[in-house]
């Protein structure tokens, strides 16, 4: 009884471990497919993200492509702008050369004017000295003309008795009787003499002068007048006028005289 009972188990068991292994090989196919199914989607992640690199690069591979046809076609320009730069310069090099010429030429001729202008300079200062010195003496001869015409005019005024001046003006003299008073004036040239006068009582007037060494003049004639005007000839030097209240028994009398002396 219980040998049946041992065989009967035996199969059981072997039926369970079977049934085990067919679920641990079932778990380990689904195990192996979850990690493949995740590395398919992991590698078609990575494919599609680097699809997306490849045409990212693809793009940019053409828009340096592009850049590089610029590039290209601004370098042959630049090589020929440069070329044409190079010629200018080889221009201008030989322009400056003339012109370095053309500069050592006209600093000659300055250096040959600046000494004609210095020469000519010279003879300029000499010729305005000469001028200065002969303004000077015509300046100096012009001062003389000038003074000798004011002589001339001066000295025709006085031929044509156009010159006056006033010895007197209402010169009032007191003259005691029986006495007499003297003027002198100096006379420097030829002329003649205003009088006017008026007197207290009567008197006589008598003019000389130290060129006649007399008196040569008596106004009135005769005897004695209270005024009067006359005209008097005179001579250079000094002119006297002699007021004459002398006689006996004459009073005293002042008098008050103008006199003009025109020359």
């Amino acid at each position: 009884m219980m040998n049946n009972i041992v065989l009967v188990q035996a199969p059981l068991k072997r039926e369970h471990v079977l049934f085990i292994l067919i679920g641990v090989l079932i778990a380990i196919n689904v195990v192996t497919f979850i990690y493949y199914w995740n590395q398919v989607n992991v590698l078609t992640l990575e494919r599609d993200a680097l699809k997306q690199q490849v045409d990212d690069l693809s793009s940019l591979v053409n828009t340096l492509q592009s850049q590089v046809s610029s590039l290209s076609s601004e370098r042959d320009a630049l090589m020929q702008e440069n070329e044409d730069l190079n010629t200018q310069i080889t221009m201008l090099q030989n322009q400056i050369e003339n012109l370095q010429t053309q500069v050592a030429f006209l600093q000659d001729q300055i250096n040959i004017l600046a000494g004609e202008r210095d020469s000519l300079m010279r003879q300029v200062n000499k010729l305005q000295n000469q001028v200065d010195y002969l303004q000077g003496l015509a300046d100096n001869l012009w001062g003389q003309i000038n003074y000798l015409q004011g002589q001339l005019d001066y000295y025709e005024s006085i031929v044509n008795l156009e010159l006056s001046r006033v010895l007197a003006d209402n010169e009032a003299i007191a003259i005691p009787g029986n006495s007499y008073h003297i003027l002198s004036y100096t006379t420097e040239y030829a002329g003649y003499l205003i009088i006017e006068f008026t007197a207290t009582n009567g008197i006589s007037i008598h003019v000389g002068s130290n060129f006649t060494g007399e008196y040569y003049y008596t106004y009135p004639n005769n005897g004695t007048t209270t005024n009067g005007t006359f005209y008097v000839p005179v001579f250079p030097g000094t002119t006297y006028i002699f007021l004459d209240n002398r006689g006996p028994f004459r009073p005293g009398v002042t008098v008050t005289i103008i006199i003009t002396y025109v020359y």
